[in-house]
């Protein structure tokens, strides 16, 4: 795939969608640099083609900066895709988890309680919050909005979002501190693991001081 995009660069360098659909394939692929790349080039023609970049192509170039550790700019990035409908919960959804990513606890619950205000079905932004309550200490809380979740749906939360396929779930979803948040809460523990974007696994401690 990605080189039936890389052909079309060749002949339309100006092709918006083929540096995102390029950007978008080596994101998955896990070339994070290359991905950033591909995906600003395709932000700037869109700016310069249609007077605003797509909200997808601004979510997804967040993802890749997330994974390069520039979570500043990617927050900037998902809350800018956040005004485009079609993606908005989803880089909403990142937001919060960029801001639990970088240690900003109370802004990631804050903003995922505004998330699950929204849309309170969003079954994997309750999962978050969860483990970001857990995270942050406040571990009744963390189990309330976990039996909530296993009660969403006429059950569905709860096949979803087993306590035995929930890190399945999110894992490579969730970048590595939320989803070791969500180990440690599964396991009662103080301490989580999570593979990290270098694929090596990354120790949290979320004992509270």
């Amino acid at each position: 795939m990605e080189a039936a995009w890389s052909k079309a660069i060749s002949l339309a360098p100006d092709n918006a969608a083929a540096w995102s659909n390029r950007g978008t394939a080596r994101l998955q692929n896990g070339q994070w640099q290359a991905a950033y790349e591909d995906l600003l080039a395709a932000v700037r023609l869109e700016e310069q083609q249609l007077g605003a970049p797509n909200g997808l192509t601004l979510n997804n170039l967040g993802n890749a900066e997330g994974a390069l550790g520039r979570w500043q700019d990617a927050m900037r990035h998902y809350e800018a895709a956040a005004d485009d409908a079609d993606v908005g919960s989803i880089a909403l959804a990142n937001y919060a988890l960029a801001a639990f990513e970088t240690g900003d606890n109370e802004l990631a619950i804050t903003s995922a309680r505004s998330l699950l205000r929204r849309d309170a079905q969003f079954m994997d932004m309750r999962c978050a919050l969860a483990a970001f309550l857990w995270g942050s200490g406040q571990r009744s809380a963390a189990e309330g909005q976990w039996e909530q979740l296993q009660q969403e749906g006429d059950g569905l939360g709860a096949a979803m979002y087993s306590r035995s396929t929930a890190v399945e779930r999110v894992r490579h979803r969730w970048p590595p501190r939320a989803t070791a948040a969500l180990v440690a809460f599964l396991s009662l523990s103080d301490v989580g693991q999570a593979e990290g974007y270098d694929l090596q696994m990354h120790e949290y401690n979320f004992a509270v001081l």
